[in-house]
């Protein structure tokens, strides 16, 4: 069972203090939280922006997260074809997400899913970069 839940229902697992349970209460309405599962074995942060490329908007899935004990049972799965169908009801036109190479596992199900490494136009080479402020 896959739900969304307002960006300021705490869930399983957040304490006052503690990151998420920051972003939780926090009203965000460019912010979607799914969950799967009751109790919630996995959540999914996803962030929604205005792309001058597409004419529409763009979805970020920021965060996914499948407690240990879930982890291979489809949890990640859903969740992820969850976010994708909220953000076709936002009118969005493509998903970015970030995912470490150490990670095989949750490369295997974004590649399963369509996700690819992109270059466009070819022959370059996309970076995702940060800068801590």
């Amino acid at each position: 069972m896959i739900r969304r839940t307002s960006p300021c229902a705490p869930i399983g697992g957040c304490r006052r203090g503690g990151n998420t349970y920051g972003l939780l209460i926090r009203p965000a309405t460019d912010t979607d939280f799914l969950l799967a599962g009751d109790p919630p074995a996995g959540v999914c942060q996803l962030r929604y922006r205005y792309a001058i490329w597409t004419e529409s908007e763009d979805c970020w899935l920021e965060d996914i997260f499948v407690e240990a004990s879930a982890r291979g049972s489809g949890v990640g799965r859903a969740l992820v074809e969850a976010a994708f169908e909220r953000a076709r009801e936002r009118g969005c036109a493509r998903m970015e997400l970030d995912v470490n190479e150490a990670n095989p596992a949750a490369l295997r199900l974004y590649e399963s899913l369509g996700f690819e490494a992109w270059s466009d136009p070819p022959g370059g080479r996309n970076l995702l970069m940060r800068r801590r402020l």
